[in-house]
């Protein structure tokens, strides 16, 4: 669980989220009113300070054919092709019978090693913005049917489609 490159050892089996740490971020998170700041950005209010104008975070999480407006103008057609993924693309996942501490530590670093050994490789901003929002829209849109308690019909390409399933199917199979 360590990576060396570029002269600097990065060792991931050290980190430790404990009861103590998770109170402490959540105490942060209360005394500086992020729940405010979240809002906020959803009513498309400035919160950008340095640049004085809202985060377009949110156009990213409108459903298609709707538009976040800010400044009384909507989503540009810029945005749109960072919004759309078509599916059936390679992609990695990972099914678990428990998510235990150590499961998840392994598989942050995990994913951090992968998405830093490409970002070095490739010479690419590793945490691309675009993709991490897109993800947050594509996970909301399957939430549901992950955890719906009858079987949802699925519109999606076959992978994810069959992604679903097996997912439903594995935690049938663990919670009898």
């Amino acid at each position: 669980m360590t990576l060396e490159a570029a002269g600097i050892l990065l060792d991931y089996s050290k980190n430790r989220v404990t009861d103590e740490t998770l109170r402490l971020l959540v105490q942060l998170a209360e005394e500086s009113r992020l729940r405010e700041r979240i809002e906020a950005m959803f009513r498309g209010e400035k919160i950008n300070v340095t640049e004085n104008r809202a985060v377009l975070h949110v156009a990213l999480r409108a459903p298609r054919g709707s538009s976040i407006l800010v400044d009384g103008k909507g989503t540009s057609e810029a945005l749109v092709p960072h919004r759309v993924f078509e599916g059936n693309r390679p992609t990695n996942l990972l099914l678990l019978d428990r998510l235990t501490p150590t499961a998840l530590g392994r598989l942050v670093a995990l994913y951090e090693h992968d998405v830093f050994t490409q970002g070095a490789i490739w010479g690419v901003g590793s945490f691309d913005q675009w993709g991490v929002e897109l993800g947050k829209v594509l996970a909301q849109r399957v939430a549901t049917e992950l955890e719906s308690a009858g079987e949802p019909t699925l519109a999606h390409d076959s992978s994810t489609n069959a992604l679903i399933r097996r997912y439903r199917q594995a935690r049938r199979t663990v919670t009898k």
